[in-house]
C-alpha cells in the first residue's frame, strides 16, 4: 500500500506515478486482478529509495542539532564549573 500519491509530496517519483495512472485508466477492470502489480512495484521501489533519502537527509540534519546541543551543553557546564571554583576560592579566602 503507497501513500497518498500527489506530485508536489512525491516530486522523485512523478513519473512512475503517471505511469500507474495511466495502466489504472487503460484497464478499469483488470487493475484489480493484477494487471498493473508491475508498474505498481516500480512505483513502491521509487517511493522507497525516495524515502531513504528524506531518511538521510533527517539524519544528518538532527546530528548537526545534537552537536549543538552538545556544545551547548560543554559550554554551561564549563560555565557552572568555572562560578563554583571562583565561589569556593571566594569563600575559602573569606575565612
Amino acid at each position: 500500500m503507497h501513500p497518498f500519491l500527489t506530485e508536489t509530496a512525491h516530486s522523485m517519483c512523478s513519473k512512475e506515478m503517471e505511469a500507474l495512472k495511466s495502466c489504472h485508466s487503460s484497464h478499469p477492470l483488470k487493475k484489480f486482478i493484477g494487471c498493473c502489480n508491475s508498474v505498481r512495484d516500480q512505483l513502491d521501489q521509487c517511493l522507497n529509495a525516495e524515502f531513504q533519502v528524506i531518511r538521510a537527509k533527517n539524519a544528518r540534519k538532527a546530528d548537526a542539532e545534537k552537536a549543538k546541543w552538545e556544545v551547548k551543553r560543554q559550554q554551561l557546564a564549563e560555565k557552572k564549573a568555572t562560578e563554583a571554583t571562583s565561589q569556593s576560592s571566594s569563600s575559602t579566602a573569606a575565612a
